[in-house]
C-alpha cells in the first residue's frame, strides 16, 4: 500500500527576507501615521489655544466698547516710530469694580462705579502681554484721595469735573492728564488686568469713510471714529504655529 510522505520543509531564506521587509514597511508606515497623528493633535491644540486667547480679547473689547461714551473721543496712538507701546484709552459706562479694596471710613471697601476710563496697552516690560487698566470715576466721599494715583484703581474726579469749558470757543475739552492711567504700565507693579500673553503687533486704526463698499482706514487722530479696527498676532505657548496667526477685529462705534 502506497503512502504519501509529509513534506516538513522550512521557509527559505528568500521568504524570510521578504517577510522581514514587509514587516519593516508595516512598522515604518505605522510609525509615520502615529507621528502624523501626534503632529496633527499638537497643531490642533495650538490653534485651540490661539482661538481661546482671541475669544478672550474680543469678549473683553465687546464688554468695554458696548458702553463707550460719545464724548470724549477715544485717544489712541499707533505710531511705529514711537517708543511707547500702541494704546487706546476711552471713557465707558458699565458696572465697574476694583480688584483691590481701599480705605473707607476706617474699613476697607471695594470701589464701584458706573463710569470708568479704560486703557488697552502692552506691558511696558514685556510687550508680548496685552493688559487692560480701568480707573473708576467716583465721588465717594468715604474714600480718601489716592496717594499714588498711578497705583490706584479710582479717581476722585467725576466726569464733569474733568471737562473744561472753553468759553471763547464754546468747546468742551477733556483733560486726560487728570486720570491716573499711564501707558508705561508694568503688570507686576501696577494694578492692571492681564488680558492675554503671546500677543504682538497690536495695531489700531480708525474708519475713514468708504471706498465703494469697503471701509477706508487711517491712523488714529482726534476724531470720534465710526469704527475701530484692532489687529494683532497671537502665538501658542509652545511655538508650534510658526509665526502665529494674524487677526483683525472691528468694533463699530457709530451708534454709541
Amino acid at each position: 500500500m502506497l503512502r504519501h510522505k509529509r513534506n516538513n520543509q522550512a521557509f527559505t531564506l528568500i521568504e524570510l527576507v521578504a517577510a522581514v521587509a514587509i514587516l519593516g514597511v508595516v512598522i515604518a508606515t505605522a510609525g509615520l501615521i502615529f507621528n502624523v497623528s501626534i503632529d496633527t493633535q499638537r497643531a490642533a491644540l495650538a490653534n485651540a489655544e490661539i482661538m481661546q486667547n482671541f475669544q478672550v480679547i474680543v469678549t473683553q473689547l465687546n464688554d468695554d466698547f458696548k458702553g463707550l461714551r460719545p464724548y470724549p473721543a477715544p485717544v489712541a496712538d499707533c505710531d511705529p516710530a514711537n517708543s511707547d507701546p500702541n494704546h487706546i484709552a476711552f471713557i465707558a459706562n458699565g458696572d465697574f469694580q476694583s480688584i483691590e479694596q481701599y480705605p473707607s471710613g476706617g474699613n476697607d471697601k471695594t470701589v464701584a462705579g458706573n463710569v470708568a476710563a479704560i486703557l488697552y496697552t502692552c506691558d511696558d516690560n514685556d510687550p508680548n502681554i496685552l493688559i487692560r487698566r480701568q480707573t473708576i470715576l467716583t465721588k465717594d466721599d468715604s474714600l480718601s484721595d489716592p496717594n499714588e494715583p498711578s497705583k490706584s484703581e479710582y479717581s476722585e474726579y467725576t466726569l464733569s469735573e474733568i471737562v473744561a469749558d472753553e468759553v471763547d470757543d464754546y468747546v468742551d475739552t477733556f483733560d486726560w492728564s487728570q486720570l491716573p492711567p499711564s501707558i508705561d504700565l508694568d503688570i507686576q507693579d501696577d494694578l492692571v488686568m492681564y488680558v492675554t500673553d503671546n500677543v504682538s503687533e497690536f495695531g489700531i486704526e480708525y474708519a475713514d469713510g468708504f471706498d465703494g463698499d469697503k471701509i477706508k482706514w487711517k491712523e488714529p487722530d482726534d476724531s470720534f471714529p465710526d469704527a475701530i479696527k484692532f489687529t494683532f498676532t497671537l502665538r501658542d505657548s509652545s511655538g508650534i504655529v510658526k509665526g502665529g496667526r494674524r487677526f483683525t477685529y472691528i468694533v463699530y462705534t457709530a451708534q454709541q
